[in-house]
């Protein structure tokens, strides 16, 4: 977290503390639904993808600053650039506590910190609409359903969502439910999302970061 309030590189004490609120008394969250950081956005309002790749930078920073020493070993012309010690608390894994570090970054107008190629998409994965879609919903079909003649009835997506406009109150509210049940709808999703998961080829990366 910043130290002193928004200023681009992280969230600042007020949003931090506005999100352990919302944490403290979610639904999904209680029920442990929401056990990872990429959860975040489909049970939380106003978490986008910036706030969930800053929190997970911070996460993991000192995985970051020891890939770039690497690179920096490997690939001289990062040698040959500027440096600059960057003092920061990072997380630790043995104490499970934030620790003051310090680390020797390339300065490019600032310390730059490098990220494995494979590691970057232009997007979280687990995103809000497709979970609404395949399982909030789905699930209360199955609980709606009935049998005429030995066919199944099922309400319809398109009179659920009318029934049901804010999808992250229905994700929270079914995701807790099938939880308490004994099915984790939330990690049905994620093998659905890494099943599918491509990482951006080296033209796609150019593409979108070409400014």
């Amino acid at each position: 977290m910043a130290v002193e309030g928004v200023a681009g590189h992280a969230f600042g004490s007020e949003l931090g503390e506005r999100l352990w609120e919302q944490l403290s008394t979610n639904t999904a969250c209680r029920a442990a639904a929401l056990t990872r950081l990429e959860d975040l956005r489909l049970f939380i309002d106003g978490v986008g993808y910036d706030l969930i790749s800053d929190l997970a930078t911070r996460v993991v920073f000192e995985e970051l600053a020891d890939f770039t020493t690497e690179m920096m070993n490997q690939f001289p012309q990062l040698q040959a650039s500027p440096t600059v010690v960057l003092n920061v608390d990072a997380w630790d894994l043995t104490t499970s506590d934030w620790m003051p570090r310090s680390f020797t970054l390339p300065d490019a107008y600032g310390p730059l910190l490098l990220v494995p190629k494979d590691w970057v998409y232009w997007r979280t994965l687990m995103d809000t609409e497709p979970f609404y879609n395949r399982h909030a919903t789905r699930t209360v079909q199955d609980e709606r359903a009935t049998f005429v003649e030995r066919k199944r009835l099922v309400p319809s997506k398109k009179s659920l969502r009318e029934e049901f406009p804010n999808v992250r109150e229905l994700n929270n509210r079914q995701a807790a439910k099938r939880k308490r049940d004994g099915v984790d709808l939330v990690e049905q999703y994620r093998q659905e999302v890494d099943a599918g998961f491509v990482p951006l080829d080296d033209d796609e990366l150019h593409r979108r970061t070409d400014i």
